[in-house]
């Protein structure tokens, strides 16, 4: 196989992962918003015959809150999970089959839960992990759903329209589902190819292509000679700077094969 061949095989594997991390942001997106059920599930518990919360269950509906927070979390925890699980397997799936390689199902799914823990587990230049994140997130909603509440109580509004009022402030959060499931699934595209790389013999480094953004880290990283093998060829193993460069980041990674690999 050569050096072009190897280009147009992962030119080609960014081009359909552009495709599949979109799916996966709609679908993490799509989870969110089943919360918004719950949270009325919860609130109509306390709510008079006219779908009014009166102020004297306004401090229970506000507890009862609480554990929407936790199954909150809970929800995007597993969905972004199962996200991260379903990028690993099926890069690892693509790479494998086109380069013939034999792997044991065993080991596959080793590698792909070993990429999917780092990815979890990695902190960003805020010292945040992903879980941190993710409390974060589910924190912020749960305080704009009491926020929202206290406003109904005051203004007895009917349950038609907290409904509203709810869905509006999981629609205003919208960019932080795309950024957290459009950030850490690339990671682990990426992660994926690299821990690839480091078990071949043919491959000598990986080269990063700045996305289609373009942006300033990528472009500057794609420029980088850092261990004199080219411009933006490093080392799977020890560069980790290259899996994230910044965040929603749509760069992508080849393979440079071997001087021996190409001469053969």
């Amino acid at each position: 196989m050569t050096q072009n061949e190897v280009d147009e095989f992962f030119e080609e594997l960014a081009r359909q992962f552009i495709v599949l991390d979109a799916k996966q942001q709609r679908q993490f997106t799509r989870s969110i918003e089943s919360i918004r059920l719950e949270v009325l599930d919860v609130l109509d518990q306390y709510a008079d015959k006219d779908g009014i919360i009166p102020a004297n269950k306004r401090a229970r509906a506000l507890r009862a809150l609480d554990e929407i927070e936790q199954q909150l979390y809970s929800t995007m925890s597993l969905a972004l999970t199962a996200i991260l699980v379903e990028t690993a397997t099926w890069t690892i799936d693509k790479v494998t089959k086109h380069f013939a390689r034999n792997m044991s199902a065993t080991n596959r799914a080793d590698m792909v839960d070993l990429v999917v823990k780092e990815v979890k587990l990695r902190r960003e230049k805020d010292g945040l992990q992903l879980d941190d994140r993710l409390y974060r997130l589910s924190g912020d909603l749960t305080d704009e759903f009491r926020k929202t509440v206290r406003q109904s109580v005051v203004h007895k509004s009917p349950a038609s329209k907290v409904s509203r009022e709810i869905k509006q402030v999981i629609d205003d959060k919208q960019w932080h589902y795309q950024q957290l499931s459009g950030s850490e699934s690339p990671v682990t595209y990426r992660k994926m190819i690299g821990k690839i790389a480091k078990k071949s013999a043919q491959v000598k480094g990986v080269r990063l292509h700045a996305g289609v953004k373009r942006s300033r880290i990528c472009v500057g990283l794609s420029r980088e000679n850092r261990h004199g093998l080219g411009a933006g060829v490093f080392l799977p193993e020890l560069d980790e700077d290259i899996y994230s460069p910044h965040p929603r980041c749509t760069s992508f990674l080849t393979y440079e094969l071997t001087d021996e690999e190409v001469d053969g």
